[in-house]
C-alpha cells in the first residue's frame, strides 16, 4: 500500500467526535490498516532502534506494535496522575497538555531504555506538549532519540519543524 492509499484509508476509518477528537479505536480493530499503520511506522528504523517509548495508554497499544515489528524493547512512560508510582524513586516530567492542564509522565530510576537508541510512537500529536515532555525524559536518561513515528498530528509549528528535520514520520496531517 502507498503512502497516499494508507492515509486515504485511515480518514476513511477514522471517527471524530463533536469535540473534534479522533477515536483512533476503529484504526486499532482494522487488523489490516493497523499492519500497514505499524509498518509505515517502522520503516527506515529497522536495526537504528533498541527500544520504542510511547505514553499511556493509546500510545502503548502502538508503541507496542512497533518494536515487536522492530523487535525492539518496548519502555512504557505512565501518566503520574494515574498513582502507579506511590512507593517508587521516579524520574518525572512535568507539561501542559494540549486542554492547558497540568500533567506528567515519569519512569523508575532504573528505567531500562537508560542510554539505550529510542524511537518515540505515539497515537496523535496535538500541540507537540507530550512529544517535548518525552524527548525531556528520554535526555534525563542519555537516550539517543532516532525519531518520532506517529498516526497523525495537527499541523503546528512544532510538528512542520520536526518534519522539515525529517525527525517525525506521520500517516496524516490535518489543518
Amino acid at each position: 500500500m502507498t503512502d497516499l492509499e494508507l492515509k486515504q484509508k485511515l480518514q476513511d476509518t477514522l471517527v471524530q467526535g463533536e469535540d473534534g477528537r479522533r477515536d483512533l479505536l476503529p484504526v486499532y480493530a482494522d487488523p489490516e490498516l493497523f499492519s500497514d499503520i505499524v509498518a509505515a511506522l517502522a520503516r527506515g528504523y529497522e536495526g537504528k532502534v533498541d527500544y520504542v517509548v510511547a505514553p499511556e495508554a493509546m500510545g502503548w497499544v502502538l508503541g507496542a506494535a512497533v518494536a515487536t515489528r522492530l523487535g525492539a524493547g518496548f519502555a512504557g512512560v505512565r501518566k503520574l496522575e494515574n498513582g502507579v508510582y506511590l512507593n517508587e524513586d521516579i524520574c518525572r516530567v512535568i507539561f501542559m497538555d494540549h486542554e492547558k492542564k497540568r500533567r506528567s509522565f515519569g519512569v523508575p530510576l532504573n528505567w531500562k531504555a537508560k542510554g539505550k537508541r529510542v524511537l518515540l510512537v505515539d497515537d496523535w500529536i496535538k500541540t507537540g506538549s507530550q512529544v517535548q515532555a518525552l524527548i525531556s525524559l528520554c535526555e534525563r536518561f542519555d537516550c539517543p532519540i532516532q525519531g518520532i513515528a506517529v498516526i497523525g498530528a495537527d499541523r503546528r509549528d512544532i510538528i512542520r519543524e520536526w518534519l522539515e528535520k525529517g525527525q517525525l514520520r506521520c500517516v496524516d496531517i490535518r489543518e
